[in-house]
């Protein structure tokens, strides 16, 4: 009984030996749990200070962008606007330096652009000049008349009757009248 009392006490003795060992090991668990949680505070932090940040530079490329999409807006703006000159004076240097064939593409393209345009009466005229000197009687006379009828007050409408009527007689016989009506118009 002696013996069993001994192993009892010495197994008591071990148990409060673990029991200690574990409040140490349990100590130094809460210890490094507490560290854990205060460098989970810490990077928590940074992460709210680097979110804030990169709410910021969002901000500020945003307002960027914008200023850089308005300044393409308004680049592009005038651009258009010149367009509609340059298509003009392309074809018109096309006619002057006798590139009949490239003035009237450049007029037929203000045209179907801009049909309407500030030059519209000049590119329906000049067209008509291009299409008359490349022989091609019908779409000239086309052209002239459109001079006549859409801009009736223009002070290319003597001239644009003139070549109207010349362009008419180039045409079949069943023209002719017309011509002679259009031609006793400019004269008198």
């Amino acid at each position: 009984m002696q013996s069993q009392m001994d192993d009892l006490n010495t197994s008591l003795d071990n148990m409060q030996k673990n029991q200690a060992e574990l409040a140490v090991k349990v100590e130094d668990l809460s210890k490094n749990l507490n560290s854990s949680s205060e460098s989970m505070k810490d990077i928590s932090g940074q992460m709210d200070r680097l979110t804030s940040r990169l709410d910021e530079i969002d901000v500020s490329m945003n307002k960027r962008v914008n200023a850089i999409g308005q300044t393409i807006r308004k680049q592009q703006e005038q651009e258009a606007a010149l367009l509609p000159a340059k298509i003009y004076n392309d074809a018109y240097n096309a006619f002057l330096n006798n590139n009949f064939d490239g003035s009237a593409t450049g007029f037929k393209a203000y045209l179907s652009k801009f049909p309407g345009g500030e030059n519209a009466e000049g590119a329906y005229f000049y067209l008509g000049e291009s299409l008359y000197l490349k022989e091609r009687w019908q779409e000239s006379a086309l052209a002239y008349a459109n001079v006549l009828e859409k801009f009736p007050k223009s002070a290319r409408v003597p001239a644009a009757r003139l070549k109207y009527a010349m362009a008419l007689l180039k045409l079949p016989e069943d023209k002719k009248a017309e011509a002679l009506k259009y031609l006793q118009s400019v004269v008198k």
